[in-house]
């Protein structure tokens, strides 16, 4: 298995915060915004040499262009003021923002966007110009810089886009290698409030990941990317003049999905986008003004209920073609639209989708950003017009054979141990051998005793037990290398199962599905707690990944439990918090056909079975593609992360 990321990121997730607090939320009534300003701003080669550059010697680095090019296109036309390499030093930047914040007029919207490294020290978050130095903050652009900033900006409609990490360490210090991780203490952060206590119904800020969370540099063609920039900008230019930050960030997430489902990349890497700012602000379209008043903190009294605007569902596009009996729809690759997926086609305005359709049609070409659709079924395309709407209802085959999810293993021992295992593992064809040193999801190590033929299974790491939830240890042992593999069989159809999970998407659910919990952090012996709503009555799985991919059953917890879930009454669940212990991930799945759940609860059970655990595994796997296949308005998923740690960890943190 080999790691696509190739360099990381780091900045803190309390500047978001801060930031957050400065801008209104009420909707808008006011006409289109003045003037569309933006400063685009790439901190890349770092001048002093121990804080690590973000591209490799040679290559460049891509984000300011890239974003440049999507702001200042005619689809959002803002100006664009770019301060990158070289130039991205403290008092450049500083100068341009004091220069923004000079011009911009209370109707006009901005667009602040930071792509390099960040900090935190003394207790507060900050950004890491070119000239940042490793071990101390003086040219680094602090909280209160930010903040004076925004006191003197007048616009009210500013939009915050961080392509950063969010990583809290104990300490100023600046280890080897491309991170440049400095210390804060925890602190807990809801979308309502920041640690200030400073309202946050006043900003959009889209982070390129959650607290604790990490960013990652790609290289694509020639030059090196930020994962989240090559993402987002492909969402933006997808998007329509209805499109709400909330839907941005859902199809964002999506394509995280889709990335990740085809990477080899350890757990605790995973990169997960995140959006801070009041429901009200969310909800709203992309860039859009918001309504008059001073740019100063508001009263505790509540607004007045926005107006009800029902937004279009993501997974929607535009019919930008008949010709021939083919329909071409406004959304390709880019969209995770592939062969097969199939739209259901409305008039054009439609905002609901959810009547019935004008047609349904097949996808039977993609390019990236256009795909040509037939009739599907014997649908009728008569009536069907350019700038008609199109909702993606069901998903085609997945995008390329890497997105298929196999068990990496890594095989430790001597040549000879390597190779008849290699033989016999192979037979699986869902279980793939990865080089020595490689990236995996399992290591299978030779040991002495006690049989003839003995292995351990670890971790990725090579060196942490790899416990399943079945089976109490994890040593195998046997005659030869086939009578340990056919042992070792059920669990790797197992882990085979449960990677099933990381695949599914859903760009059009038919539901609304969210999952919370009532702290970012558990210690061991705590009970986790978690709430599930949705909008529609539906059956409702939780399943917890655990930090070495380990996954556990949350709810339902036996077969007869009751796993239905009425419409807009939160669920509240809980699990008790134990090893093994660093990020653990938590995956809610919803379908609204009782046959479905029927057939997905005793796949379910029958895969977390001692004796049935390779069969159900095999029917979870089916179950798994029933649902990805079928109408994606029965079903919806969402997932959350959520820090574990043990007694002694959590004593130290405290000390």
């Amino acid at each position: 298995m080999k790691r696509q990321h190739n360099l990381l990121r780091t900045t803190s997730i309390a500047l978001s915060a801060i930031m957050a607090a400065w801008f209104l939320t009420s909707p808008s009534t006011s006409c289109l915004a003045a003037n569309k300003l933006a400063l685009v701003v790439q901190a890349s080669d770092y001048i002093k040499t121990t804080v690590d550059p973000l591209h490799f010697t040679g290559v460049k680095i891509d984000d300011a262009s890239k974003m440049s090019d999507v702001l200042s296109s005619p689809k959002y036309g803002f100006t664009v003021d770019v301060i990158q390499d070289r130039n991205a030093t403290h008092d450049k930047i500083m100068a341009a923002l004091d220069k923004l914040a000079g011009s911009a007029q209370p109707d006009d919207a901005v667009v602040f966007y930071f792509s390099g490294h960040g900090a935190n020290s003394n207790r507060q978050f900050t950004l890491c110009p070119i000239d940042a130095l490793p071990d101390k903050d003086d040219n680094d652009i602090k909280e209160q810089d930010i903040v004076a900033w925004l006191g003197r900006l007048k616009a009210r409609n500013v939009t915050l886009i961080l392509d950063c990490c969010f990583t809290k360490l104990g300490g100023r210090a600046l280890p080897v290698g491309f991170k440049k991780f400095i210390g804060r203490a925890n602190t807990s952060l809801d979308r309502e409030h920041s640690v200030m206590q400073i309202p946050a119904n006043r900003a959009v800020v889209l982070s390129a990941a959650g607290d604790n969370g990490e960013a990652w540099e790609i290289k694509r063609k020639n030059a090196f990317e930020g994962l989240f920039t090559v993402y987002l900008a492909l969402n933006l230019n997808k998007a329509d003049d209805k499109t709400t930050y909330a839907q941005t960030l859902d199809s964002l997430k999506t394509s995280f999905r889709f990335y990740y489902a085809g990477q080899d990349v350890a757990r605790d890497s995973v990169q997960t986008p995140t959006m801070y700012g009041s429901d009200q602000l969310v909800n709203r379209a992309l860039f859009s003004p918001v309504a008059e008043g001073p740019v100063t903190t508001p009263d505790t009294t509540p607004p007045p209920p926005p107006p009800v605007v029902q937004p279009a569902p993501p997974g929607t596009s535009t019919v930008v073609g008949v010709d021939s009996g083919k329909i071409t729809i406004a959304s390709g690759k880019d969209a995770n639209v592939t062969p097969g997926s199939v739209f259901a086609l409305f008039p054009s305005g439609e905002t609901a989708f959810t009547g019935t359709p004008l047609a349904t049609v097949k996808v039977v070409s993609v390019t990236a950003n256009q795909s040509v659709a037939a009739p599907a079924d014997g649908s009728d395309i008569g009536t069907v017009q350019k700038d008609c709407r199109a909702r993606l209802i069901q998903m085609g085959e997945p995008p390329t054979p890497a997105q298929t999810a196999f068990v990496l293993v890594r095989l430790d021992g001597p040549d000879a141990f390597k190779s008849q295992m290699k033989q016999e593992l192979s037979q699986f064809n869902f279980v793939t051998i990865v080089a020595d040193n490689a990236p995996a999801h399992l290591v299978v190590k030779q040991v002495d005793s006690p049989g003839p033929f003995s292995l351990k299974v670890l971790a990725p790491d090579g060196k942490t037990d790899y416990v399943s939830p079945v089976r109490p240890n994890n040593l195998f042992s046997g005659k030869d290398a086939a009578s340990v593999a056919s042992d070792m069989e059920p669990d790797l159809v197992q882990i085979y199962a449960m990677r099933q999970i990381y695949l599914l998407a859903n760009d059009s659910p038919g539901l609304k599905l969210t999952l919370t919990s009532s702290r970012p952090q558990f210690v061991e012996g705590e009970n986790g707690s978690f709430t599930v709503t949705a909008d529609k009555d539906c059956w409702v799985y939780l399943i917890d990944i655990d930090p070495l991919g380990g996954p556990n059953l949350l709810f339902p917890q036996d077969a007869h439990e009751n796993n239905h879930v009425e419409a807009n009454k939160p669920k509240i669940l809980d699990g008790e918090t134990r090893a093994p212990f660093g990020k653990d991930t938590l995956i809610a799945l919803a379908v609204t056909s009782q046959n479905q759940a029927d057939e997905l609860t005793n796949a379910m059970f029958n895969a977390f079975s001692q004796t049935a655990r390779e069969s159900g595994s095999r029917a979870f796997v089916s179950a798994m593609r029933k649902v990805q296949l079928g109408d994606l308005r029965t079903w919806a998923i969402t997932s959350l992360d959520v820090q574990t740690l043990s007694k002694n960890e959590a004593a130290g943190k405290n000390q």
